[in-house]
């Protein structure tokens, strides 16, 4: 039973909690921070503070790349540290090739050029910072918001828009949103490339619903498309979107109108969303046949024509997996993900190595199977740029071959994390880097979270939680407490 409840609270981010022969679920507070650490507050939006690091926030390094430097070599890097545990909500690139990051923290946020964000000093002790960097590591601007982001993404005209979970009446730059009776919502935001509000919307929550926003995607007109696992109901204007504990898919028109709500039947898990050049989304996630065992965990790829008609759905060929992150471009529709149980794919069948293994695997945008790639332990998030290549980010144990070699990591620990490089029309591998990092005894990691992103000429950016010391080339980050967060930038 304890190994069933890991898998749900790993793939839900549900906590169980036992009373008497029945298992009740309820949402890891650690991950969206909800209404205990949110409650109370009115809204606020904060400046960058352009202060002086202080104690130990020195780590970083910006330094000039040397001649020659391999792919995927460090470009420059930061650590970012609080006095408690921060949360990445995500990061991009805009078409400049600026980075955007979301992170969310209570108390303050800081990295080597000083304090990124202060939360509000009131009963809500959480929030999120929003900050933009140059190609070169340079920070233009952080904001700071009364709010949970779980998602990011950027526009064609390089605005940032950000989507998340919000506690009672905030102000997010356009004045007071109020929630009305309910306590809880989702939210949508969007700011311009200065980092200025430009429009900005709430949507409640029943009372004891939850959701998590982990996919955010828009179109050339600016259309919005968010994936999310919802349990209850999220009261969206002339439309309510309602799912027990199961995947939603909504689309919303560029200024936050919903227009169409598609809500999965299965229990399941989203694992993002993508729209290509069409308008057409494509939606990931995982399929859970019942929260109670026997049951499989069953990954999908859904394709869905701008209308919000399903043109097709693709159910992978394994009783024990897991769909984390998808993304399209031309004509290949890319998944990462984890399976514990054997995998069939392109007629070919897989027996993971260690009881879990991560894959990366293609479909064209009819649903055809063209390519997998099997390696590590989890693929974890992925992003594709216009030089036909898919980078993903994930975890994998020592001596692991993701197709270049075997990656020296820490020997046991199960989060040496990785950056790879594969060609997206037949998933040739281009290049891949290993950082060792240990996973200290008693370290958690259940809530832990890596996002990556990259630019139209190839140059990638990974975002996510340092538990451990972990080598990145020019500098080693290390965590000042339990877990600090770590962005990497890395060449083509």
């Amino acid at each position: 039973m304890e190994a069933a409840c890991g898998q749900v609270r790993k793939l839900l981010h549900w906590t169980p909690v036992f009373v008497g022969e029945d298992m009740m679920l309820k949402w890891n507070g650690k991950l969206l921070w909800l209404s205990v650490l949110l409650a109370g507050c009115g809204g606020m939006v904060e400046g960058m503070e352009e202060t002086q690091a202080a104690g130990n926030v020195e780590q970083a390094w910006t330094g000039q790349e040397e001649p020659g430097a391999r792919s995927g070599a460090t470009r420059w890097t930061q650590r970012l540290t609080g006095p408690s545990e921060e949360l990445p909500g995500g990061v991009a690139h805009d078409k400049d090739g600026n980075v955007l990051i979301a992170a969310s923290f209570s108390g303050s946020l800081s990295e080597a050029r000083g304090t990124l964000g202060t939360a509000p000093v009131t009963e809500r002790v959480s929030a999120s910072v929003v900050a933009k960097y140059l190609p070169d590591g340079a920070r233009v601007w952080a904001r700071t918001f009364p709010v949970v982001v779980t998602a990011i993404t950027t526009k064609p005209d390089r605005h940032v828009l950000l989507a998340g979970n919000v506690t009672g009446t905030v102000d997010l730059g356009g004045g007071p949103l109020s929630l009305g009776e309910f306590p809880t919502g989702l939210f949508l935001l969007e700011l311009d490339a200065k980092g200025r509000h430009v429009w900005s919307r709430v949507f409640p929550l029943e009372f004891t619903s939850f959701i998590n926003a982990n996919g955010l995607a828009t179109d050339r007109s600016g259309n919005i498309a968010l994936a999310a696992t919802l349990r209850g109901a999220v009261f969206l204007g002339s439309r309510t979107a309602t799912a027990d504990s199961s995947v939603v898919l909504i689309r919303f028109d560029a200024r936050g109108t919903a227009q169409w709500v598609f809500e999965e039947l299965q229990f399941g898990t989203s694992g993002g969303v993508a729209v290509d050049s069409d308008g057409n989304l494509y939606l990931a996630g995982t399929l859970i046949t019942d929260l109670f065992e026997p049951r499989d965990f069953i990954p999908f790829v859904s394709r869905f024509s701008p209308s919000g008609t399903r043109l097709w759905r693709r159910q992978l060929e394994t009783t024990f997996g897991e769909a984390n992150a998808i993304g399209v471009h031309g004509n290949r529709v890319v998944v990462t993900g984890s399976f514990r149980e054997p995998l069939t794919f392109e007629g070919r069948t897989f027996v993971p190595e260690g009881g879990q293994e991560g894959f990366l695997l293609a479909l064209t945008r009819d649903g055809d199977e063209r390519w997998v790639r099997h390696f590590g332990v989890e693929g974890l998030d992925l992003a594709m740029d216009h030089r036909d290549d898919v980078v993903v980010v994930g975890r994998y144990e020592n001596g692991n071959d993701l197709g270049r070699g075997p990656l020296a990591g820490v020997a046991g620990s199960d989060h040496n994390l990785f950056v790879a490089k594969f060609d997206r029309v037949d998933g040739r591998p281009r290049w891949t880097r290993g950082f060792a990092m240990a996973h200290p005894e008693g370290q958690s990691t259940s809530a832990g979270s890596y996002h990556v992103s990259v630019d139209e000429q190839g140059s990638s950016v990974f975002l996510g939680d340092l538990i451990a010391p972990m080598d990145v080339g020019p500098v080693t980050l290390r965590p000042s407490g339990s877990r600090d967060l770590f962005l990497l930038d890395s060449r083509p």
